[in-house]
This record gives structure tokens, sequence and C-alpha cells, in this order.
């Protein structure tokens, strides 16, 4: 049973956990077992469809929260999860560029905390039509930040740039080898955002855009942590000068490309 249905102080304390208001007397009094699903489903959706979340981090954060809340092991949780799955789509075809990233890190967190029992799979044309192509921003000269920065407003740029980060990250192992894709991991970073928000001062922000992309890679199953020692990034397409890193993006590349290409 989900256990947001054993009761409605279990239903409310859960679903404040993951930042939500929840009125017990807007609660029903029966069938709570199936109306509170619904009614996490609902939240969820609106969470995602109307992107309530600050960053990236809180994204995970919140999709990792809401897994806890199912059981791989129920046929109904699962056939619930499929369920959520297929209207996050529905949203997500809305506007791939803005809901697309977010999608397939559900699906990740999803294969993740279901052991794979959760029917949610990526559907990988979307990352091929609207991440941006490898041949696009390498004869550019140009990461992620920079596309995002020249085409949305700059309030919108947390938003856009993660789902485009994810995508491009998936197309780009079509076209480039590990070391190319390592030097692309690295080279997002809010150097970068100086660059494209001239106004901005950078250099009394920390790098969180930085913190954006091992977020994502670790949502991804790529910890950083998980590569430790050095390694050189060679500036080839996004970066001015080569880089000594202090974690081996090297090995982490490789270990990305080799599992989806």
């Amino acid at each position: 049973m989900n256990q947001w249905g054993k009761n409605i102080e279990d239903f409310i304390a859960a679903s404040e956990q993951l930042g939500y208001q929840i009125n017990k007397s807007e609660q029903p009094t029966s069938s709570l077992e199936v109306t509170g699903s619904e009614a996490v489903k609902k939240e969820y959706l609106n969470y995602f469809r109307d992107q309530k979340f600050e960053d990236v981090i809180d994204f995970i954060k919140v999709t990792n929260q809401l897994f806890k809340s199912f059981s791989w092991e129920s046929e109904s949780d699962c056939e619930e999860v499929a369920d959520l799955y297929n209207k996050l789509s529905e949203i997500t075809s809305t506007d791939c560029p803005r809901y697309g990233g977010y999608l397939y890190l559900f699906t990740q967190i999803s294969s993740d905390m279901g052991e794979g029992e959760y029917d949610t799979y990526f559907d990988w044309d979307i990352a091929l039509e609207y991440g941006y192509s490898w041949h696009y921003i390498t004869s550019n000269n140009q990461t992620v930040v920079h596309m995002v920065a020249n085409e949305y407003e700059q309030n919108k740029f947390n938003i856009y740039f993660a789902s485009l980060f994810v995508m491009t990250l998936l197309r780009s192992v079509d076209d480039a080898q590990s070391e190319d894709i390592a030097e692309f991991i690295v080279a997002n970073d809010i150097h970068d955002y100086g660059e494209a928000f001239k106004d901005v001062d950078v250099t009394k922000m920390e790098d969180y855009i930085g913190d954006f992309v091992i977020a994502i890679l670790k949502a991804m199953n790529y910890d950083i942590n998980d590569y430790e020692g050095d390694c050189l990034i060679e500036g080839r397409h996004f970066l001015d000068m080569d880089l000594e890193m202090g974690y081996n993006y090297l090995k982490l590349a490789e270990d990305f490309r080799d599992s989806n290409v």
C-alpha cells in the first residue's frame, strides 16, 4: 500500500516534506488510499508543469522524495507511477526545451528508486531533436550556458539551462569522443555566465552552475565523488586553455559515453 494512504496524518506529514501545504479540512474521510495517491500525483504534476522549484537541485531532491511514497513491489503503485509518467510526458510535449531534461532526470530517478521496475522510459528522440547539436556548439565555441543566455531571458536561465544541458549531453554521444564530452561538462560554469550576462559580477558568486552540473550527473548515476584522481582537460572546443581537474572527469565521460552510445 502507498505509504501516503495509511492515514490522513501520515499523508499530510509526507506531503509537507515535499513543501506542499495541505489543508486537513479539504481531505476526504473515505477512500483515502486512492484519493491520497491522486492528490500526490496532482501536486507533483503542478510542481513539474509550473516549475515550482528554484533550481534543478531542488527538483532532484523533491523527485527522490516523491518515489519514497511508492513501492516498486506493489502492482498498483507501479501503475500509479506509469500514469504519472504519461502525464509528465504530455506536459513535456508542450515545451520540450523547457521540460525535456527534467523528464529524463525523472526517469533516471524512477529507475534508481524503483530498481528498474517502473514503466518510465525516456524517449531519446526528444534529446536528439531539442538538445543542441555537437556540430552547432563546437562550430560556435559556445557552451549550453552561452546558448541559453542568447535564447532566453536571464530570469528563465536556470530553468532552461538544466533541461537543455541534459538533452545536449545526451545528444553528444553520437558525435563526440569521451575527452570532448569531459571538456563540455567542465566548461559549463559561472565563467561563461559572466561572459553572457555582462552586467553580472560573477567574481562575487559561487559557481552555482557547476553545482547544477554535478547534481545532474549524480542523478544520472555519475557521482563525481566516485571518480577521485586528477586529470587534464584539454581546451579543444570550449575552454581557452587546458585545465587541471581534481576529479577524473575523463573517466566519468568515458563511462557515460560507453553506457549511452
